[in-house]
């Protein structure tokens, strides 16, 4: 389960100094239950984001008393479905890792405490699960059609999210992808995340890279600025490394499979 915090408010870079937690750090904390990580999948003054990874360990929370599964089914301990419904737990690993936010303090910023700041919250679990199943075999053709069916029973409260399935070889399926995602950024939408068609993908390299953001020009102008697309700074991105964040993706959807 990810818990993610975004700010665009500028410097958004302050986000850092409210949560005490330095952009450039990984943090680990150890739970009774498992290991909670926090680190910034985002990091610009125009937007920040800081997640928090809560990682459950069936084992720990055996060796740490708690009884998940009865006496009765002693390998229950250890084969259960608690990783998989964690948010009871989630509490926990956010009064661990942000005890001192928590306090209403900012050493070095104290001004910051006072100031309004809008944030953007979102709790995502990897991957889709219900008691004692976890979906990784199914395809995400399959997760978001469940996702959307379970939308419809209740309309006001869920709002279905729109979604193609692209086959990258044919050009008019292709060609139909593009003139879809530039109608619904230029009707103010941030953009759209491609993913293989099935939830666990490898290529002779190995585990492919799970997702992959493809944003729209307009807001592209906000993280880069109004002339980010001129040949000269549009050269300056492509040249930017970005093996740390594939690892990074990598290794959290690995955490969520297995």
């Amino acid at each position: 389960m990810i818990l993610s915090i975004s700010t665009n408010q500028y410097p958004a870079t302050d986000l850092g100094y409210i949560l005490h937690k330095h952009p450039d750090k990984f943090h680990t904390f150890d739970l009774s239950v498992g290991k909670a990580y926090v680190f910034y999948p985002e990091i610009s003054e125009e937007k920040t984001t800081i997640s928090l990874l809560l990682d459950i360990d069936p084992i720990e929370m055996v060796r740490g008393g708690k009884n998940i599964a009865g006496d009765s089914f002693a390998l229950g301990h250890y084969v259960n479905d608690r990783p998989y419904v964690a948010s009871s737990f989630l509490s926990v690993a956010i009064a661990k890792a942000f005890s001192t936010a928590m306090n209403g303090t900012c050493k070095f910023n104290p001004e910051l405490v006072q100031k309004k700041i809008p944030f953007e919250i979102s709790i995502t679990s990897l991957p889709a699960a219900t008691e004692g199943k976890v979906y990784i075999d199914k395809s995400h053709e399959w997760q978001m059609q469940s996702i959307s069916d379970i939308c419809e029973g209740d309309t006001k409260l869920f709002l279905k999210t729109p979604y193609k399935i692209v086959s990258v070889n044919d050009p008019i399926s292709c060609e139909e992808l593009i003139e879809w995602w530039l109608t619904l950024t230029q009707n103010g939408g941030e953009g759209m995340v491609v993913k293989p068609f099935d939830f666990i993908s490898h290529s002779s390299d190995g585990l492919l890279q799970p997702a992959i953001k493809c944003r729209g020009s307009e807001y592209l102008r906000i993280i880069y600025g109004q002339e980010y697309d001129t040949p000269e700074n549009l050269q300056r991105l492509k040249n930017r490394g970005l093996s740390g964040k594939q690892s990074l993706a990598i290794c959290v959807h690995s955490s969520g499979a297995w």
